[in-house]
């Protein structure tokens, strides 16, 4: 009986192998090149390998749950700018970008946002420049910053700021910031 393994590798060529290709051993894959973990997104920025996907397992640390099961493909041509959550830039490239692959809302913590009672304005910021729905999980943010939700951003139709549940996900404004403002109608915040 003679089954077949079809795989892709970094550069989206399909390799076959059959069980005699197993058996014989003369076919060698690095898998690496297939799909890979890294811990964070500045070691991301500094790999020098380009798997077609990988999965980065933090944002600031390893493990710290940032991007959940979401997942980073390779996209050799693209030269769009690196915004620090949905498109990462390798260090010494012109083109090609890391792309996450991901559904729905925006999630702060893909932008660097912890949760833990630090200042994450720029965070809520990055992810609103991608998007009109932001998800915030479960913990406490705390703006220094007025968030101004305007111009662009609200010619694309409403916006939703979902918090993952009504006690547990908290904005505390800090300093002299006015919160969030809200000029123009159709936007909700909702938990």
């Amino acid at each position: 009986m003679s089954s077949k393994l079809k795989l892709l590798n970094q550069h989206g060529d399909t390799i076959t192998l059959e069980n005699s290709d197993l058996a014989r051993g003369d076919r060698v894959i690095d898998a690496g090149k297939l799909m890979a973990s890294i811990d964070t997104i500045s070691a991301l920025r500094l790999s020098t390998e380009t798997p077609s996907t990988i999965y980065v397992t933090g944002y600031h640390t390893a493990n710290d749950g940032a991007f959940g099961s979401n997942f980073f493909k390779w996209n050799s041509t693209s030269v769009e700018a690196d915004n620090s959550g949905t498109v990462i830039k390798l260090f010494g490239t012109t083109a090609g970008r890391y792309e996450l692959q991901y559904d729905g809302a925006v999630n702060v913590k893909w932008f660097g946002a912890v949760g833990d009672g630090s200042e994450c304005s720029d965070s809520i910021i990055q992810a609103l420049a991608v998007t009109t729905s932001i998800f915030i999980p479960n913990g406490v943010y705390v703006l220094n910053k007025e968030i101004v939700l305007e111009g662009e951003l609200l010619s694309k139709g409403s916006v939703s700021v979902i918090g993952e549940t009504k006690t547990g996900t908290v904005l505390e404004f800090s300093g002299d910031t006015n919160g969030l403002s809200l000029l123009k109608r159709g936007i909700s915040i909702s938990q």
